[in-house]
């Protein structure tokens, strides 16, 4: 076996990179969690600031608070994987610099590893896994001295620190958690995204070894993985925007599960020489990208060096050359004038759409987010996108034999996925250290735990049908193992459904308090069980579950249901998540467990239960108008009731707050929220919440704006 100690701290704005906490073990399912406590008396997790608690978090001090979070990540995480070994992870909170919430990375990779008895060692010789993917694959500990993954937090942000996925404008130190444990149990590759080398070059190694993450990682254009690459491929691959997937067996079945067809895409169709897909930035006015979707030639705008812009090409003046542009692309640089302006010249000339490539002064710059000046915009009526100037001047360089491209929302691919359906991984141009490659592609839709920046509609939930992470550890080696015995499980959770609520009316979930049967089906994957009893444990959020269900024989490949009844426990917070889990015997043999994830419900069974409902009007060419209706289908009145929260995508809504007043049982309470600057036909999510006596309330939901 080898070993390589490697300095894999990686900081990242607007969302960190691994932990866990506290100095006990924590077991759940099939892992267990130790968290090594960093920090010094009086910081971090041992900071004494009193705190109230919220959104399900009981702590009453800052680090109490801190600590019970990261225990709840690690709960999901311990209720998904499975591991024979500890998992380790020596944590502490430190001041940070500005925008940077962590950092953190696994201490140690390693290789050619053999497992004990029956587990299966290193799947591929002369390959890198991070130590907490080793020790599982190994059955034994690779490495007892040293700890697993290093992690540090900011203590000077303010994260959300409940437990309830209600965060609003606050980043949800759950979500951030559960990214973060992603990466240091293995979604990441050690190959160096910037020169492409890997991990391990040494004067008799010059190439360094591959890791199991990169196994999968295929450049599309030329057809091979990262492990058959050069270094200078690998290098290459690493700005290849849209055309490197992920195409691991597991990742690819369920990306339809999961990804939702319509893929914004910018893609050059001829000449073949630049076809193909290009990263794009986008535009704060006008129509967004799609709306409509637009193939047309491209022609480079041509306008006076005057001065209000010296170039010909910088768009900054009514262009010359309009009626050569009216039905097609307009290209047009960068530079002298705002951008929209030059959209706006563009929309004058006729043109289709438009395209801002990047001037020299930006030349290594990525493309940009264009804003309005607050005078042009308004004006602009074709959508639009920006460029690098590297993918620009290839556009430059092949008009005179015709460009033709498409600006487009191509509903025929999912959003995050390539043609044939394949999770598409972060590979923008010039490389973000720290980002590229280990990440999904940030234009999934749905929204990814695993992209590279944390969106503020995740949920809590790690697996498909909500997110991909669970499904790409299953590709790089994390085998389900609920019996610990080094053998892939027989015995999976495949699917639920909710038979029965007892609170009225039903809403579909499952409210704290409330009394559920839930059918939980089981698929056999190996020989034929005899006598199959599965009970379900007391924890989780799960109390007062029903007795032992017997499932009997289930063939090898088949697959059985059963009901089991519980009341979900009327401590949880609303999205807070319930996991049920099955205790699974069969005659004498012990099949260790199975576990299945749920959400809680928004409102408590009886007493208040308030339901917050949504429409959208736009009211003129800025403003989109939200009556936001709150309804109280619970038993009790829910007096002082108050819209403190509104906010559709990052924009938030005025006036607030607003008084509901008191809200009966049965009734509804509105009020009317503006958004200013809100774009025309962009997808995004609308959030409320608010207050009344006694309790909270939220609702979260996605929206096309008119």
């Amino acid at each position: 076996m080898r070993k390589h100690i490697i300095k894999a701290k990686r900081s990242l704005f607007l969302f960190a990179m691994i932990v866990v906490l506290g100095c006990a073990n924590i077991a759940f399912a099939g892992a267990t969690i130790q968290i090594i406590n960093q920090d010094g008396a009086g910081e971090g997790f041992n900071d004494p600031t009193p705190v109230a608690p919220l959104g399900g978090n009981a702590g009453t001090t800052l680090g109490q608070q801190r600590l019970i979070a990261f225990q709840h990540a690690a709960d999901i995480w311990g209720a998904t994987l499975d591991s024979n070994q500890i998992i380790r992870i020596q944590a502490a909170f430190n001041p940070l610099p500005a925008g940077v919430l962590g950092s953190a990375g696994s201490i140690q990779v390693f290789r050619d590893f053999a497992g004990v008895g029956s587990y299966p060692g290193a799947e591929f010789a002369g390959t890198w896994y991070g130590g907490a993917l080793a020790s599982k694959r190994a059955g034994a500990d690779v490495n007892p001295a040293a700890n697993d993954i290093n992690a540090q937090f900011s203590s000077n942000v303010n994260f959300y620190l409940g437990l309830d996925n209600n965060h609003g404008a606050s980043p949800d130190l759950v979500v951030v958690l559960l990214h973060e444990f992603g990466h240091g149990l293995n979604f990441q590759t050690f190959v160096n995204p910037t020169t492409g080398a890997n991990l391990g070059v040494t004067p008799g190694t010059p190439d360094g070894f591959p890791d199991i993450y990169g196994r999968h990682i295929l450049d599309t254009t030329i057809g091979l993985h990262y492990h058959e690459m050069t270094q200078a491929q690998r290098q290459a691959a690493a700005v290849k925007f849209g055309r490197i997937v992920f195409d691991g067996t597991t990742v690819t079945e369920n990306v339809p599960n999961v990804l939702v067809f319509g893929s914004p895409e910018v893609r050059v169709n001829s000449p073949a020489a630049i076809a193909g897909p290009y990263q794009f930035g986008t535009a704060a006015f006008g129509p967004p990208l799609g709306s409509p979707s637009v193939t047309a030639d491209v022609v480079a705008a041509e306008d006076p060096a005057d001065g209000v812009g010296p170039a010909t090409t910088d768009g900054c003046s009514p262009f010359t050359n309009a009626a050569a542009v009216a039905g097609k692309i307009a290209l047009i640089e960068r530079g002298t004038c705002g951008f929209a302006l030059k959209a706006r010249n563009a929309t004058n000339a006729g043109a289709a759409a438009y395209i801002i490539y990047n001037n020299a002064a930006n030349a290594t710059a990525g493309p940009p987010g264009m804003g309005d000046d607050g005078i042009n915009g308004g004006f602009v009526f074709i959508p639009g996108v920006s460029l690098t100037r590297t993918d620009g001047l290839a556009i430059v360089g092949q008009l005179g034999g015709g460009v033709n491209a498409s600006l487009i929302v191509d509903p025929t691919v999912r959003a995050g996925a390539d043609a044939l359906g394949r999770a598409r991984l972060f590979a923008p141009s010039p490389v973000q250290g720290g980002s590229s490659i280990s990440h999904y592609d940030s234009v999934a839709i749905r929204n990814l735990l695993m992209e590279p920046a944390i969106n503020g509609n995740l949920t809590h939930n790690v697996k498909s049908p909500d997110d991909l992470t669970l499904e790409l550890f299953r590709d790089v080696g994390w085998f389900p193992d609920s019996d610990l015995d080094g053998v892939q499980n027989d015995l999976t959770p495949t699917s639920f459904s909710l038979v029965n609520e007892s609170c009225a009316p039903a809403n579909s979930q499952i409210d704290p308090g409330e009394r559920v049967t839930v059918n939980l089906n089981l698929t056999n994957n190996d020989a034929a069980t005899t006598n199959l009893v599965a009970t379900l444990q007391s924890a989780g959020g799960v109390i007062a579950p029903s007795g032992p269900q017997t499932y009997g024989a289930i063939a090898g490949g088949g697959a059985k249901s059963l009901d089991f009844s519980f009341t979900a426990s009327p401590s949880l917070s609303p999205g807070q998540t319930i996991i049920a889990t099955l205790q699974l015997q069969d005659g004498a043999s012990n099949r260790g467990t199975v576990s299945f994830l749920f959400t809680s419900g928004p409102a408590p069974c009886g007493g208040v239960r308030l339901v917050v409902k949504s429409s959208l009007a736009r009211t003129d060419a800025t403003t989109v108008s939200a009556t936001i209706t709150v309804e109280n289908i619970g038993t009790v009145p829910a007096d002082s009731s108050v819209l403190t929260t509104a906010k559709l995508g990052p924009t938030n809504g005025t006036p607030l707050p607003q008084s509901l007043g008191s809200i009966a049982p049965g009734s509804s309470a509105a009020a009317t929220v503006q958004f200013a600057n809100s774009t025309p036909g962009a997808s995004s999510t609308l959030n409320a919440g608010g207050t009344y006596t006694g309790g909270t309330f939220s609702g979260t939901k996605r929206v096309t704006i008119p």
